[in-house]
């Protein structure tokens, strides 16, 4: 037996109360195994996805949100015309209803 603390199931440590991150498999595992694993139900599949992509989420909401902003105030027709173009290339459905407020007027 070790003596080292283990999380439990439900994945907090007993010690601590902290809610241990799930690693992921040994080594770096392909995107599409992973993908493959997730819709067979595997959660420590999803939780590696989920956590293999967080960051990269909010930080692209966080620049669509600027972007909104800046296309829809502000006052350097320039910069206004560069936020609608990299906004142009947005799936963000926020995007698009800017772009078609635009093309309205």
């Amino acid at each position: 037996e070790s003596s080292s603390v283990q999380p439990d199931r439900a994945g907090t440590c007993p010690t601590s109360g902290r809610r241990q991150r799930d690693p992921e498999p040994a080594g770096r595992v392909d995107e599409r195994d992973l993908i493959e694993r997730v819709l067979a139900g595997d959660a420590g599949a999803e939780r590696a996805l989920y956590d293999r992509h967080v960051d990269r989420v909010y930080t692209d909401r966080a620049a669509t949100d600027k972007l909104l902003a800046i296309g829809r105030t502000e006052s350097d027709l320039q910069l206004r015309k560069q936020a609608v173009l990299a906004l142009s290339h947005s799936d963000d459905p926020r995007a698009r209803e800017l772009l078609m407020e635009i093309l309205r007027r």
